[in-house]
């Protein structure tokens, strides 16, 4: 087995400004991440997923920034709950345009600190 180390990959043309581009290695990655705060809409890091919109109590709409093919794509979330409240997750409304994220404990809609999405089979 071949390895290859390196600290900078260039695209064909040699300006680092140009994305570097391996379609091998893309069709394995995630379609979307998102990890946002489930107590506001604050975005701390995303790919593909342009805004979430706040709906009620621990309810999000996450939008795709380019659109699946089709909606039967795998979104996964995880939370980082509040210590000692039994939190829950479930993921719905899954659409070409996006998803809806709901936490809650006890039956109640609430917000968590950290939420945690990753969509699979997108394209």
């Amino acid at each position: 087995m071949s390895k290859l180390r390196t600290d900078l990959i260039l695209a064909a043309d040699g300006d680092p400004e140009t994305p570097v581009r391996i379609p091998s290695l893309e069709k394995r990655m995630a379609f979307a991440i998102a990890e946002y705060n489930g107590q506001s809409t604050k975005l701390n890091y995303s790919y593909n997923i342009s805004t979430i919109t706040y709906l009620s109590g621990g309810a999000h709409h996450l939008k795709f920034i380019s659109k699946p093919v089709r909606d039967t794509y795998a979104a996964t979330v995880t939370i980082d709950a509040i210590q000692g409240l039994p939190y829950g997750v479930q993921v719905d409304q899954k659409s070409l345009d996006g998803f809806r994220v709901e936490t809650y404990d006890s039956g109640a809609n609430r917000g968590v600190p950290t939420v945690n999405a990753v969509v699979h089979g997108g394209d």
